[in-house]
């Protein structure tokens, strides 16, 4: 049953670690909001942007504005795997030092 209830998930961008736009990125795409969203309203509800979604509220995103926006589109493995790499990415000069080859 649809309701006007809006689920949000929101971080305070002014503090570590998410004062870093890459590690903000990297939580939206990691995230798998269809499980999300189905653990919260029993497999009810419907994705969205930042409004009630379609098709119960006129005034939702439709899929082809959702879709360019990260997390919203593409295999859940895929931006998980993009999550990890921007994630791991300011530790790459450790990982690669020359010390570690010995």
């Amino acid at each position: 049953m649809p309701t006007n209830v809006a689920t949000h998930l929101i971080a305070n961008r002014d503090i570590l670690p998410f004062n870093d736009p890459s590690i903000r990125r990297a939580t939206m795409l990691g995230l798998d909001r269809h499980c999300f969203i189905n653990m919260l309203s029993e497999g009810k509800a419907f994705i969205a942007g930042a409004m009630m979604p379609l098709p119960n509220s006129n005034s939702g995103m439709p899929a082809d504005m959702l879709e360019p926006l990260p997390g919203y589109a593409g295999e859940l493995g895929a931006r998980q795997a993009e999550a990890r790499a921007i994630q791991l990415a300011p530790w790459d000069v450790w990982l690669v030092s020359p010390w570690l080859d010995k």
